[in-house]
């Protein structure tokens, strides 16, 4: 939500406009790569995680080293050059967030799924109860015998 709240406010061009205004969001992109790694550690969408991390770090690389590198070759922002260097930041940017949304959403789904798995199958008395869920009170069971019916555990 920050970042679209950068992207879309005039602070946008504020913080671009600084000779070290890409270095500005440094900090922030480090604490999401974090997050990110944490969260998705150890789950089935590893790679499509630092796919998508390697993705979104090449974009920003060329974000922040791409102008210099055009200008350095003598090129402006009206040539083509500088607009393969926009389609490439912009594409890799793109595949990184998609990947990663993807891999956040198959991970999140597969944990609302066992967490409903769960609690079915706790109603039907055919698993555990889920974390945290009270246990029901242990009913007497009720024995058939050719007397009739009687409780267990009572004379």
């Amino acid at each position: 939500m920050l970042l679209f709240a950068v992207e879309v406010s005039p602070a946008h061009i504020q913080i671009d406009r600084l000779s070290h205004g890409k270095l500005v969001y440094a900090p922030l992109l480090a604490c999401l790569v974090v997050c990110v790694w944490r969260l998705l550690d150890g789950s089935d969408q590893v790679i499509a995680m630092r796919v998508a991390l390697a993705a979104l770090a090449g974009s920003y690389a060329v974000h922040v080293l791409g102008p210099d590198a055009v200008r350095a070759l003598g090129w402006g922002t009206d040539s083509w050059a500088y607009q393969v260097k926009v389609g490439l930041k912009e594409g890799t940017e793109l595949s990184g967030w998609v990947l990663l949304v993807v891999a956040l959403w198959r991970v999140g789904g597969v944990a609302v799924g066992r967490e409903k798995g769960s609690r079915d199958a706790y109603r039907t008395g055919t698993g555990d109860p889920p974390r945290g869920a009270p246990r029901p009170p242990v009913r007497p069971r009720v024995e058939a015998s050719p007397m009739g019916c009687r409780q267990s555990g009572r004379g």
